[in-house]
């Protein structure tokens, strides 16, 4: 969590990215690394495989429109451009 928190704060913080902006970011990072948790791998661990087993998850929970699966993909990239 401490990656996800720098992350949050460089946006708020040094982008200047408005608050509605960054706490989206921080939720749909929140929600993946607790998908994360439950499948015993860290951020650093990560593989497409694990991106993408999340997409279909979320998508079949909540059935999200393209442009909000969009959303948490360009999250994940500025996520992990960060890193």
């Amino acid at each position: 969590m401490e990656e996800k928190d720098a992350f949050i704060a460089y946006l708020e913080y040094e982008k200047k990215y408005s608050y509605y902006t960054f706490k989206s970011y921080d939720d749909i990072l929140t929600s993946f690394i607790n998908y994360l948790t439950k499948e015993n791998k860290s951020v650093l661990q990560v593989t497409y495989k694990d991106f993408n087993n999340y997409l279909k998850k979320i998508d079949k929970q909540k059935s999200y429109k393209a442009n909000s699966i969009s959303k948490y993909i360009s999250t994940f990239k500025s996520f992990y451009r960060y890193l």
